[in-house]
């Protein structure tokens, strides 16, 4: 499903444009997909005949589940070595593993399952300029600009897809904040 709304309008000295959007994809595997959501706004406004002012935002949030499906020893790599005789529920540490090929391959349904790996991130851009009009041959523009993103990954696997050896969880998370100052003549 993909969404999304626009504004836009003005007025001779101020015109503005706002957007929403929403996407949420179902992923090839069970269990995986992607959600996302996102806004942005620009206003810019002719505060008299020597001032511009403006204001750009765009804003996201993103989440995707994917059972570790990227991974070259993964579930979508594996399903070339597993024999179409393997049940759903088969080759795991729970039901034995498979005999008719190496113990190293695990279920891959069973792997999309019992492997989680759902990650959140968040983005907002902004920046916000003031151009002075100071002749006809000279402007003076200064830009701030602003950029915030937060991320969390939460990965999972159980002891039965790691073949008995107990149980793998990881957990990062990280911010950044970058800032920049722009001031021109031209």
């Amino acid at each position: 499903h993909n969404y999304h709304l626009s504004v836009s309008g003005g007025t001779e000295k101020t015109k503005y444009y706002f957007r929403g959007d929403y996407l949420d994809q179902d992923g090839l595997m069970i269990h995986s997909g992607s959600k996302r959501y996102s806004l942005s706004a620009n206003i810019q406004s002719h505060v008299t005949k020597w001032i511009d002012l403006g204001l750009n935002l765009n804003a996201n949030i993103a989440s995707s589940t994917n059972p570790d499906a990227e991974n070259l020893t993964g579930p979508l790599s594996r399903t070339v070595y597993e024999p179409p005789i393997v049940t759903l529920t088969g080759s795991t540490a729970a039901t034995g593993f498979n005999p008719y090929v190496a113990t190293f391959v695990i279920n891959p349904y069973q792997w999309a399952l019992q492997v989680t790996d759902p990650s959140n991130n968040s983005r907002l851009l902004s920046s916000f300029f003031a151009q002075l009009n100071l002749f006809t041959e000279l402007t003076f523009r200064s830009t701030v600009s602003a950029e915030l993103q937060n991320s969390k990954n939460n990965y999972y696997m159980t002891s039965s897809i790691n073949r008995g050896k107990g149980s793998i969880g990881q957990f990062s998370s990280g911010m950044s904040l970058n800032l920049l100052s722009d001031n021109i003549f031209t």
